[in-house]
């Protein structure tokens, strides 16, 4: 289930929790809302690194090629 709808059926736990004068089930909401916005926040989080990872292999690969083609050159140039 992903952060959102934990969210959502926290929030929806809660207001019947309130309407129904039960704050076992309304703290249960609030704690449920809790859980899906550090896993919303743990998601975008996983999501910044990878494309970051991404971003130095590809940066990482172009350095390399030029280097083999410098270390090339220089090979032809003696």
């Amino acid at each position: 289930m992903s952060g959102t709808i934990k969210v959502v059926k926290g929030r929806i736990r809660e207001a019947f929790g309130a309407l129904t004068g039960n704050k076992r089930v309304q703290t249960k909401g609030k704690a449920q809302q809790s859980v899906g916005k550090v896993e919303k926040s743990a998601k975008k989080g996983v999501e910044k690194v990878r494309k970051s990872a991404k971003e130095n292999i590809a940066e990482a690969k172009k350095d390399a090629e030029i280097t083999v083609e410098n270390a090339q050159n220089a090979k032809l140039q003696k």
